[in-house]
C-alpha cells in the first residue's frame, strides 16, 4: 500500500525496485517517485493502471524502466 511504498522510498541508497505479480496504483507510485536516488524500475506481471504510466514521469533520477505485462504495449507506453 502507499505507507508501505513511502517506507520503502525513504530508504536513502535504494536504486533498484521491483515489482512481481503485484497489484498496485498511481498513489503508490507518487510515494516511490519521492526516493531521491531510484534510476531503475521493473514491473513484472503487475496489473499497470493508466494512471501509474503518468506517474512514471515524476521519477527524477529513472533511467530504467522494465515493464513485462502483456496488458501494456509501446503504444500505451509512448502516450
Amino acid at each position: 500500500d502507499k505507507a508501505v511504498c513511502e517506507r520503502i522510498a525513504a530508504m536513502p541508497a535504494l536504486e533498484q525496485f521491483s515489482l512481481y505479480d503485484t497489484p498496485f496504483t498511481a498513489d503508490m507510485l507518487d510515494a516511490l517517485a519521492q526516493a531521491p536516488v531510484l534510476r531503475s524500475l521493473t514491473f513484472t506481471r503487475c496489473a499497470m493502471p493508466a494512471a501509474g504510466l503518468d506517474a512514471l514521469g515524476r521519477f527524477p533520477k529513472l533511467t530504467a524502466l522494465n515493464i513485462k505485462d502483456k496488458a501494456v504495449d509501446d503504444a500505451r507506453i509512448a502516450q
